[in-house]
């Protein structure tokens, strides 16, 4: 039995849309916490809320690199996988 390598991309878009979607949320959240302790004053708890805030950005732009990094190593499977089925036609002959 011949194993497939690949990758269901629409699975995998929707779970990163999921995902962003749901650190989009938490964005908000803190952003309102960030201003709830500007006004009472807390400068470590809003400090600590906008530190959240930038590592939640950085993942952001991960979760949106890793769908096209996901996509070419797909294609980079699909490739080598042709690459092996020609060889072995070329040795059989």
């Amino acid at each position: 039995m011949k194993k497939e390598l690949s990758l269901n991309d629409d699975m995998v878009e929707a779970t990163i849309n999921q995902l962003v979607a749901e650190l989009n949320q938490q964005v908000t959240i803190n952003k309102e916490m960030i201003s709830a302790h500007r006004d009472n004053k807390d400068d470590v708890s809003e400090a600590f809320a906008e530190g959240v805030n930038k590592g939640l950005s950085i993942a952001l732009i991960h979760l949106r690199k890793l769908h096209s990094d996901l996509i070419w190593k797909q294609l980079s499977l699909k490739l080598m996988t042709v690459e092996k089925e020609c060889e072995t036609l070329i040795s059989k002959k």
